[in-house]
């Protein structure tokens, strides 16, 4: 029997950070051989975008405005829930199941240019998002790329906010700036305008170096349904400017 070793996770260094699988595995004392557990790898955190791409083979009737996305053996917990939500349009996620070696295939309307964002969900579990840029610029093929990212900007708790899905609830999200310069808060809107949430204090405006920003987000229910939306936020500096995106959840 082979004993693999454990994989790490790594990060580029510059803007555009490549969210890659993370994946931790447990072996029985004793090591390898006889009698010993083979090592069993734990759900993927998250969607890797590299497992993602065009389908080996094109389905013969393909929707006008649509493309389909595949993802290999992997990507995903077995039998999982998959979630594409494009960022750039107002519609509800677009979601399949994976298949039980964990690959999926979804149809998107995308267009180039066009932000999406991949989860995977499962009866008590959610992912953490995947941001990539879709790239089809005139032609048939795609491409996806990593969404670019500040390295130097932590948010907490992350790219997700949940909420209590019947009370009213407020939750902050904090935004850390360790960059060597100062950063701008721009606009602060929602994707979908949904009148169950409301960011009710922003930060608009430079904070320095080593300093925090609270954007506080409402969640006032309008029904016992489940409720979400997305809460854009643009950070800039030195004239880049990188929207990020941030999910609003109340789910039951």
């Amino acid at each position: 029997m082979h004993c693999s070793a454990p994989l790490g996770s790594r990060s580029p260094r510059l803007t555009r950070k490549r969210l890659l699988l993370a994946t931790s595995w447990f072996v029985f004392a004793g090591g390898c051989g006889p009698g010993v557990a083979t090592p069993m790898p734990e759900p993927p955190s998250l969607i890797d975008p590299t497992l993602l791409g065009a389908p080996e083979i094109t389905p013969a009737v393909a929707s006008p405005g649509f493309v389909d996305i595949a993802g290999r053996p992997g990507a995903a917990p077995p039998n999982a829930t998959v979630r594409v939500t494009n960022l750039d349009g107002q519609d509800l996620p677009y979601s399949t199941t994976a298949y039980p070696d964990g690959h999926f295939l979804v149809s998107v309307a995308a267009a180039d240019g066009n932000e999406l964002r991949f989860e995977w969900l499962t009866a008590d579990q959610r992912s953490a998002p995947s941001d990539v840029l879709f790239l089809q610029p005139g032609s048939a093929s795609f491409s996806l790329q990593p969404s670019p990212r500040f390295d130097c900007v932590e948010l907490s708790p992350g790219f997700v906010l949940d909420f209590a899905t019947t009370a009213a609830d407020t939750v902050p999200l904090q935004i850390k700036n360790q960059c060597a310069s100062a950063l701008s808060i721009g606009a602060v809107t929602l994707r979908r305008g949904s009148p169950d949430f409301a960011p009710v204090s922003d930060a608009v405006g430079a904070f320095p170096p080593g300093s925090v920003a609270t954007i506080t987000v409402a969640h006032t229910a309008t029904s016992a349904n489940a409720a979400e939306d997305t809460l854009f936020v643009s950070l800039s500096q030195g004239g880049t400017v990188i929207r990020y995106p941030i999910t609003l959840s109340a789910r039951p």
